[in-house]
């Protein structure tokens, strides 16, 4: 998990139009992987939730904000209602964890055991995969590339390049700012 907090770190400190850091940037996210790894393996207890979880959280506060800076400032409504559900998510993740972490022993004294630490894996990673789409949003909004939330099979989301007409209308909504507006309205 660590390691995807940090290459989704990476991509939204480089998500604009030129590279900013060079290679000193993914070279020091790999070091610091390869350290947060080793000392989460090489001890346990409480030093090795320690490892894990202010490493995880450091980094994801982190991108929280450049998320967080990025739609406050966003024309495409998808980048909004994407950060609220990823928000959503998120704290879902962290109730679970929570429960589980604090009530361990009344679980595994239960019938059957909800695994709520399972789910928080489940919630975190979907609240990330959205943090990785809102990262893309930026990205193709810096580019000028018209891009929108669509779903495959009704319930994966992913960001789509619109071309021809349909880049034409949602471009010229976006900057009437019509878009936006609907999209506060509808939340």
């Amino acid at each position: 998990m660590c390691y995807t907090a940090l290459a989704l770190a990476y991509c939204q400190i480089e998500s604009e139009k030129q590279k900013r850091h060079g290679r000193w940037l993914p070279t020091v996210f790999v070091l610091w992987g390869v350290i947060v790894s080793y000392m989460v393996a090489g001890h346990g207890g409480n030093l090795q939730f320690f490892f894990f979880h202010f490493n995880y959280d450091l980094i994801q506060v982190f991108v929280f904000i450049g998320i967080f800076k990025y739609v406050r400032n966003s024309k495409n409504p998808a980048a909004l209602s994407t950060f609220y559900q990823s928000l959503i998510l998120y704290s879902i993740a962290i109730v679970l964890w929570m429960i589980d972490l604090n009530f361990c022993s009344l679980m595994e004294s239960l019938p059957l055991n909800p695994q709520f630490h399972s789910f928080w894996h489940l919630f975190a990673g979907t609240g990330c995969y959205l943090s990785c789409m809102l990262v893309v949003l930026h990205r193709t909004e810096v580019c000028d590339i018209p891009a929108d939330v669509a779903w495959y099979w009704g319930f994966l989301p992913y960001v789509k390049e619109l071309k021809g007409e349909e880049a034409n209308q949602f471009m010229m909504m976006l900057k009437s700012g019509a878009l936006l507006l609907k999209a506060k309205k509808n939340l």
